[in-house]
């Protein structure tokens, strides 16, 4: 029994600054493992918990990673992530229960919503158009972060429960509130309303 605690950047173009695309923590960790044992994966016949895991969190960083550069690039990623979820379900291993909308199959579900794709849509926009196209500094810029909470703010409204919330929150708050220094009056306060009803 363990927590898993997962983290991924990467690095905003024309820049020195590295953005987080994950920052997660996993509660749910039980797996069996003997030393020197070998990790084996198969997408089609999953055995052991704890390589579905790494499985499932390298598919969902890759996909992250991958929609942040080009839109709903990351699509084979979250599907394979979804695949892991399913394969997984009858085993009962801790940290997949469907019943659950906070957990790993929440996730992949979320991410395979094709009603949640305005997230995605918002996903590449924060990044794509608001980092790594530089403000006139030469630095990331806080274009997108506005309307990105916006997305964030309506998302809430039709689904108040959203995981895709608090995973955004977990992983690019703080990141969120640096960049709003940079922005103009009227647009810190109306990010700091949303940002205080979402948070």
């Amino acid at each position: 029994k363990s927590e898993l605690y997962v983290q991924s950047y990467r690095p905003v173009e024309n820049s020195t600054y590295i953005t987080p695309l994950l920052n997660i923590r996993d509660t749910e960790m039980e797996f069996d493992y003997t030393e020197h044992q070998s990790l084996q994966f198969d997408l089609s016949f999953i055995r052991e918990n704890l390589t579905a895991t790494i499985a499932y969190y390298a598919y969902l960083i890759l996909g992250l990673d991958l929609d942040s550069r080009s839109l709903l690039e990351g699509t084979s990623c979250f599907r394979n992530m979804e695949l892991v979820a399913t394969n997984v379900q009858s085993y009962g291993w801790k940290g997949w229960d469907r019943r659950n909308n906070r957990n790993r199959s929440a996730i992949a579900a979320a991410f395979n919503d094709g009603a949640l794709e305005e997230y995605r849509q918002m996903w590449f926009d924060y990044h794509r158009k608001g980092l790594d196209v530089p403000a006139g500094h030469g630095g990331p810029g806080s274009k997108e972060v506005v309307p990105s909470i916006l997305t964030l703010s309506a998302l809430q409204a039709e689904r108040p429960t959203s995981v895709l919330i608090k995973l955004f929150g977990d992983t690019k708050l703080e990141e969120m509130v640096n960049l709003l220094f940079k922005a103009d009056a009227p647009e810190k306060k109306q990010a700091y309303e949303a940002l205080m009803k979402l948070y």
